[in-house]
């Protein structure tokens, strides 16, 4: 039994350094706009340790879905599967694909970053976890989102949420 709760939080200060890295270079990638252009995006201005635990996504419309374009080598491990070219629908357990999907129509229609913290109750025992996320935003036109990227940290609990999604 898995159960999935997330919050938006207000506050983007409280991040880990690699991950402020990360929202930093996406806020001078910007440059005053919505949201930078996916073209400009550099991984090698990535912290090497947190790319992992990135994941982007391409943005669908009518309907809107989100297909991983990235999933990280860390969310390979963690649900023992690879998603890329596949929808966030796709992604076990289910309660966790309406959460991350959720997450991703929220900042899809608000066009803005998000920090999310994911409170998952996985495992034999339902052992809290808490993943935090932080949603950006990509537009290729200037007007419409297009991608969007996601890091996810897990790594405070990485081995527990490992255990608790193995099939």
């Amino acid at each position: 039994m898995v159960a999935v709760a997330y919050s938006r939080l207000i506050d983007l200060h409280d991040l880990p350094d690699d991950v402020r890295q990360c929202l930093d270079y996406w806020e001078d990638l910007r440059a005053g706009r919505f949201a930078p252009p996916w073209t400009a995006f550099d991984w090698s201005q990535i912290p090497a340790a947190i790319i992992p635990h990135m994941g982007v996504v391409d943005v669908r419309q009518d309907p809107l879905d989100f297909i991983y374009r990235f999933w990280g080598t860390a969310h390979v491990r963690l649900h023992n599967r690879e998603m890329t070219g596949k929808s966030v629908t796709a992604m076990r357990p289910a309660e966790e694909a309406r959460s991350v999907f959720a997450q991703y129509e929220e900042i899809f229609h608000a066009r803005r970053p998000a920090l999310f913290e994911n409170r998952i109750s996985a495992g034999a025992h339902g052992l809290p976890m808490t993943e935090l996320s932080l949603r950006l935003v990509f537009s290729d036109d200037g007007e419409t989102v297009h991608h969007l990227m996601a890091i996810s940290d897990v790594r405070k609990d990485f081995k527990s949420l490992q255990d608790a999604f193995r099939p």
